[in-house]
């Protein structure tokens, strides 16, 4: 990650799981207006089966009027990564 520029930089938060400082990476796709698009704090309200998202995200492939982009975040310091470990196996189980 120290080779990629950090593209946007707010909370996660997702209540009685994590709330924690992030960093979000580029993976693939266009970022021009993401860090201007996305809030101070990214509000997770709860998690979806991943056929769900592979069927949604197949959708928008053939969309001409949505553009897909998907970042990587990464917590922002190792005292957030406790935090960012809670969260991610929270979506894991």
């Amino acid at each position: 990650l120290s080779r990629l520029n950090t593209i946007w930089k707010g909370f996660i938060n997702m209540q009685s799981v994590a709330k924690f400082v992030t960093k979000a990476y580029p993976v693939s796709g266009c970022f021009d207006y993401l860090s201007e698009d996305l809030p101070d704090t990214i509000h997770i309200g709860g998690r979806i089966s991943p056929k769900t998202v592979w069927d949604y995200v197949g959708k928008l492939k053939s969309s001409l009027s949505k553009e897909l982009c998907l970042i990587r975040f990464h917590p922002a310091t190792e005292e957030e990564e406790v935090a960012y470990i809670s969260l991610y196996s929270y979506f894991s189980s």
